[in-house]
């Protein structure tokens, strides 16, 4: 979450907003990517956070959605029938679906129960398909997908499945190894002994019965039908993710941790690292390409898809139209306002041309997720970013950028607040380090927590009149610091157990203060001492950011997925303004012009008045 930013906006109830948001990257977690037996041009991809279902005709170079009747849904897991292109099964946390038309619409399984279905497998002849399940072990359909019938083994979670020529049935579970059936599912035998008690997330099998599986971290394989298994892979590699060439069996590619990727075009023989700025995310699921298995898909946490065409030596973007450009954070250079800079998940990003569009400017920090920026109110060329890996800051409008709090280590920065009345003091709140101060511009950094010792600090604010009065908001209270900083006492009248996201210091009433949170909107009428719910209007919500007009004095509150709302009476009544169910992260106004921009989970938009 982010801290409060202190902007104004002049909007009407007929704003018209524009997305700006060309250039910047889009989040997108990929759950899984399936090919087409029939036809490897056709994949699908599944992603989470954001949720979707995606299918591709042209090897991953345009994507449409996929998810009719799936909507709001996350797949877990996809299977496609061996013998007809047109029907696929797909794997959910609310159980089974079904498509009978290539995946264009989709409807609930029967007989399948509602819980996570981890894991889709066909038969070679497509008589039977199985489904993996959330504690009720493997389910199985001998009318593709219309009815389903429990077979075991009880009591056990299923990752993974594959289907031998043979019809043997392997699972992988989750802390229970390697089970399998030679009877279609009859009965199930545990196997591998030595694997007892692994999480096995992968099963693969080729077309000569060679079984492979990832089993906490590490690969196996067999060549007898599952009765003896030895390990397989790379010396030293811990595997995520795990892809064999179904037809031949010799090529295999297992996707690391944050590590690249490891290869082997000799069924495991040897193998090769492969490692690139691309693939510095977690690799969660992998598919080749049956007919070449040169070619091969990746998925990763938070970066999308990638491609490759000559087996793995380079990779290439592969789901630019996926996903959505989140953006957690903007600011705005005061003296040259077309300069705005944007926080993501990504990095750090730079327009020069008002949001028109927008470069990546954090590359050699590496893979940074930002959730605060700001800019120094005397020099705008240094610019401070708040990241998963602490504060980096930036003294050339960010063409370069040094890791300033490298002492700290690599701790998570929720909110940096600049001192309105200095400039070089700045203060950022941590997770499990509370609240860290800089006096000296982002050079270095100390705690200033007595009296916040085992918190995290979400939110912070500073009274425009007062530089000693600071207020920090945590998981579980506001605090109130009249020294500033030195000691800091918990503030009353929340709702406990409520977590503040946004604090907000009234610039031109320095004792009213503000709190989002995840209980809504409170409000103090003498600086923090006493405070009454302000949510009228709200309801239910969790706010993420508070802004206030410092010329009208409208106030604004930003919620997660639940939109942008106004007040004009001080918080006392609130409407729904603007990005229903989104969440928003971020606001910043230009003072000379009232150009409104807000950051959200779907990406910037701007508000011309």
């Amino acid at each position: 979450m982010l801290g409060p930013m202190l902007v104004g906006c002049r909007p009407t109830e007929s704003a018209h907003w524009q997305p700006a948001s060309e250039g910047i990257k889009p989040q997108s977690d990929v759950v899984l990517v399936t090919i087409s037996p029939q036809d490897p041009h056709t994949l699908f991809l599944g992603t989470y956070e954001p949720g979707g279902l995606y299918r591709s005709t042209d090897g991953g170079t345009s994507w449409q959605r996929s998810s009719e009747g799936l909507e709001r849904v996350t797949v877990l897991s996809l299977a496609h029938s061996p013998i007809d292109d047109q029907s696929l099964l797909a794997g959910t946390m609310y159980g089974g679906y079904e498509s009978s038309d290539g995946g264009q619409t989709w409807a609930p399984s029967a007989n399948l129960p509602a819980t996570w279905v981890y894991a889709l497998a066909w038969a070679p002849d497509g008589s039977v398909v199985y489904a993996g399940t959330e504690g009720l072990g493997v389910y199985l359909s001998t009318d593709d997908g219309q009815t389903w019938k429990g077979t075991g083994p009880e009591g056990v979670s299923v990752l993974s499945l594959a289907v031998a020529p043979s019809g043997t049935v392997y699972t992988g579970t989750s802390g229970h190894g390697l089970w399998q059936s030679d009877d279609g599912g009859a009965s199930w035998l545990s196997t591998a002994e030595d694997l007892q008690g692994s999480f096995v997330p992968n099963l693969s099998v080729t077309s000569s019965g060679t079984v492979w599986a990832l089993a906490d971290g590490l690969l196996y394989t067999s060549d007898d039908g599952g009765q003896t298994w030895s390990e397989a892979g790379p010396d030293g590699w811990e595997a995520r993710s795990m892809a064999v060439d179904p037809l031949a069996g010799q090529v295999i590619y297992a996707g690391g941790r944050e590590e690249g990727i490891a290869i082997s075009s000799n069924a495991g023989e040897t193998w090769e690292i492969v490692t690139c700025e691309l693939l510095k995310s977690d690799i969660t699921c992998l598919a080749v390409d049956p007919v070449k298995p040169q070619t091969a898909y990746l998925g990763t946490k938070g970066s999308g898809l990638f491609k490759t065409t000559d087996g793995g030596q380079t990779w290439f973007p592969a789901s630019d139209e996926v996903g959505k450009r989140v953006v957690t954070a903007v600011v705005q250079d005061p003296q040259r306002p077309q300069i705005l800079y944007a926080g993501t998940i990504h990095g750090v990003y730079k327009s020069e041309n008002s949001g028109e569009s927008w470069t990546l400017i954090s590359e050699e920090a590496g893979e940074l997720y930002v959730q605060a920026l700001a800019l120094d109110s005397e020099d705008s060329q240094i610019l401070y970013a708040g990241t998963d890996e602490g504060v980096y800051v930036s003294r050339d409008g960010g063409l370069s950028w040094a890791w300033a709090s490298e002492d700290l280590g690599g701790i998570t920065i929720f909110c940096l607040t600049l001192d309105p009345h200095h400039h070089h003091t700045i203060y950022a709140g941590s997770w499990g380090n509370n609240v860290l101060r800089s006096l000296d511009g982002g050079r270095s950094w100390a705690p200033i927590h007595h009296g916040l010792e085992t918190l995290s600090v979400y939110s912070f604010a500073v009274c425009p009149a007062d530089p000693q009065m600071l207020y920090a908001g945590t998981v579980e209270a506001v605090y109130k610091s009249s020294d500033g900083g030195e000691s800091w006492r918990a503030l009353e009248g929340m709702r406990q157990s409520v977590t503040t996201f946004a604090l907000l210091s009234d610039p031109s009433h320095p004792s009213v203060v503000y709190a989002g949170t995840t209980d809504g909107v409170y409000r103090s009428l003498d600086g923090g001492e006493t405070w009454a719910a302000k949510r009228e209007g709200l309801g239910e919500v969790t706010v993420t950011i508070l802004a206030a007009d410092p010329t009208t004095g409208a106030l604004y509150a930003g919620t997660e997925h639940r939109g942008l709302f106004r007040s004009v009476d001080g918080g006392e009544h609130w409407t729904a303004w603007s990005f229903e169910d989104t969440s928003v992260y971020a606001m910043v106004i230009e003072e000379t012009t009232g150009v409104l921009w807000v950051g959200t989970e779907d990406g910037l938009f701007r508000w011309q008045p």
